[in-house]
C-alpha cells in the first residue's frame, strides 16, 4: 500500500493535478535537498570528489537492485541514448547485418542505428497495424542476418508494456541481442533483466526514476550474447585507484566492468539527485507502486471503455496496461486544452490526451478527471446539435 501522506514529498502537487510523468517528474524534496547539500558544499569551496564516489557507488547498487543485475553491469549515464549507443558503436557490424524495431518506437530507439546504414546495416521496421507491438509481426521478419531487437519496455504515447520476457526468451534462442528502452517503464513496472536475458538496456532517469533531467544509467550484462567493444573511454573509464597525485600514466587498463565505457568527470548534480531519488523508490517498493498505479488506470479505463464519446488509444489486455493511458476523442487537441484550463498537466500524444498516473496520484483525482470529461462532453455535443 502507498501512504496517501506522499504527495507532501514533492513539491507543486498541490497547485495542479499532475499527471505528465511520462515526460519528466515533480521534484522530490529529498532530490532537492540533496543538490542543495552538493550546492552547500560547493559555495564552501569543496567540489565533494569522495562523496561523488559513494554516490556513484550507491547508484549502481540500487539500479542493480531495481532491475535484478549486478552493480559491476550498471554505469552511470546522462540519457537513455548514450547507452543505446553503446551497442551502435561497440558491436561488431558487417553489411548486411539487421536490426529489428517496432515501426512506432520513440526516436531514441531508431536513431543511434540509422548511421549504421552507411555500412550496409538494414533496419526492418516491424509493422503495428494498432499501434501495439505484435510478436507474430516481428517473428516474420526474422532472418538468419538478424542480429539487433531494440525495443521499448512501455510504449511513450499509449503506455503498452512489452512482455519482455517472452521477446528476450525468443532473442535468446536465435541469438538475437536485446536492446531495451526502459525509461517509459522502470521504477514504476517491475522489470528482471536476468529473466527477461536483456543484453543491454539504458534508461533516463528524470521520468519515473524521479531524478534531475541530465542522469539515468545503462546496464551491460556480462552473459550478453556478445561483447561490446569501448571506443568512446577516456580518463575516467581506466582505473587510477583513486589516486589523483600522480596522473602521468597513459597505459592504464580500462575497468573490467561498466565503467569502462565512462568518459571523463561525472555531472555531480546529478550523482547527489539520482542517489536520493532510488533510495526513496526502493523503499517505497516498485511492486506497491504497480499495483497503486494500475488501480487507477483501471477507474479510468472502467469510465472510456463505456462511453461512446472517449476510446482507449491502445491495448485494453491487463498484461500490457502500464500507468500511461492515452484517451482520444473526436476532439483531438481540443481536449487536452480544455483540461490544461482546468488545472490537469499532461500533454497530447499521437491522436489522444497522455494520461500519466504516479504513486502520488488518488482516486480522488481520477474521479475529477472523469467528471471534467463528461462536461467536456457535453459542451462539445451541444455545440454539434
Amino acid at each position: 500500500m502507498i501512504d496517501p501522506n506522499v504527495r507532501n514529498d514533492f513539491y507543486g502537487l498541490d497547485h495542479k493535478t499532475f499527471f505528465n510523468n511520462a515526460s519528466y517528474a515533480p521534484v522530490l524534496k529529498v532530490v532537492k535537498q540533496a543538490i542543495d547539500n552538493y550546492l552547500g558544499q560547493v559555495m564552501n569551496l569543496n567540489v565533494g570528489d569522495v562523496e561523488a564516489k559513494t554516490h556513484l557507488a550507491n547508484i549502481r547498487r540500487d539500479a542493480a537492485a531495481l532491475i535484478g543485475g549486478h552493480h559491476d553491469e550498471i554505469e552511470f549515464a546522462i540519457n537513455t541514448s548514450w547507452g543505446l549507443n553503446l551497442a551502435a558503436l561497440g558491436l561488431d557490424w558487417q553489411a548486411g547485418d539487421e536490426v529489428l524495431m517496432p515501426d512506432n518506437e520513440f526516436p531514441s530507439v531508431p536513431y543511434p542505428f540509422k548511421a549504421l546504414e552507411q555500412r550496409g546495416v538494414v533496419i526492418k521496421y516491424i509493422p503495428t497495424p494498432d499501434r501495439n507491438f505484435s510478436f507474430d509481426e516481428m517473428t516474420k521478419l526474422v532472418t538468419k542476418r538478424t542480429k539487433v531487437l531494440s525495443i521499448s519496455y512501455v510504449q511513450y504515447f499509449n503506455g503498452f508494456r512489452n512482455d519482455l520476457k517472452r521477446i528476450g526468451e525468443f532473442c535468446k534462442e536465435r541469438d538475437i541481442y536485446f536492446i531495451v528502452d526502459a525509461i517509459q517503464g522502470l521504477g514504476v513496472c517491475p522489470l528482471n533483466v536476468k529473466e527477461c536475458h536483456i543484453d543491454l538496456l539504458s534508461c533516463g532517469a528524470q521520468k519515473w526514476l524521479l531524478s534531475p533531467l541530465g542522469s539515468g544509467f545503462f546496464y551491460v550484462s556480462k552473459t550478453a550474447k556478445r561483447q561490446l567493444k569501448s571506443h568512446t573511454t577516456g580518463w575516467m573509464g581506466v582505473d587510477w585507484n583513486l589516486n589523483y597525485s600522480d596522473l602521468m600514466h597513459f597505459d592504464r587498463e580500462a575497468f573490467a566492468d561498466c565503467r569502462r565505457f565512462n568518459l571523463g568527470t561525472y555531472p555531480y548534480i546529478q550523482l547527489w539527485g539520482m542517489a536520493a531519488a532510488l533510495d526513496y523508490i526502493l523503499k517505497l517498493g516498485v511492486e506497491n507502486i504497480f499495483d497503486h498505479n494500475m488501480a487507477l488506470v483501471d477507474q479510468l479505463i472502467r469510465f472510456v471503455r463505456h462511453d461512446d464519446f472517449y476510446r482507449i488509444n491502445g491495448t485494453l489486455e491487463p498484461a500490457h496496461l502500464s500507468q500511461i493511458v492515452n484517451v482520444s476523442s473526436p476532439a483531438n487537441e481540443q481536449l487536452q486544452k480544455h483540461l490544461l484550463k482546468n488545472d490537469f498537466f499532461l500533454v497530447y500524444r499521437e491522436g489522444g490526451v497522455r494520461v500519466a498516473v504516479n504513486f502520488y496520484n488518488t482516486p480522488a483525482e481520477i474521479d475529477r478527471l472523469i467528471d471534467v470529461l463528461q462536461q467536456f462532453k457535453k459542451q462539445e455535443l451541444a455545440v454539434k446539435a
